[in-house]
């Protein structure tokens, strides 16, 4: 299941293997997620979320060598229009080990805030920002 949140670029996998049969009910429970506390120290311009995989599964999943893969952010949130607030509201996720990194305008790259986030079933972790 993806949802397309208005502040990413991009979808943002919330749930995987989901069985939907025709004529019946189905039940999908979304209850795990992050919300970013406002980072009022510095100009932060956007969050990705990076699932933390195995390297060598990735890099044989792409065709390349182990080392050499490039993980995608599960989560990309992006402010529309300049409008930061949506940075700071919660985001549904699935539970999994993740990387946090913080755009800040003016640097050319990211910034790596924390290396392996733990986002329990039916957590919604609070991140402190604060650079």
């Amino acid at each position: 299941m993806l949802f397309h949140y208005r502040s990413s670029p991009a979808p943002t996998r919330v749930a995987a293997d989901l069985v939907v049969t025709p004529g019946e009910e189905s039940v999908v429970t979304l209850d795990s997620g992050i919300v970013f506390k406002e980072a009022t120290s510095t100009d932060v311009t956007g969050w990705d979320l990076v699932p933390i995989v195995s390297q060598e599964g990735v890099a044989e999943a792409q065709g390349q060598e182990e080392g050499q893969a490039e993980v995608e952010p599960l989560l990309q949130a992006r402010p529309p229009f300049g409008n930061k607030d949506t940075l700071w509201m919660p985001y549904i996720v699935p539970p999994g080990h993740y990387r946090l990194l913080v755009h800040i305008e003016g640097m050319n790259a990211p910034l790596t805030l924390a290396e392996d986030l733990e986002i329990q079933p039916g957590q919604t972790l609070e991140f402190d920002g604060q650079l």
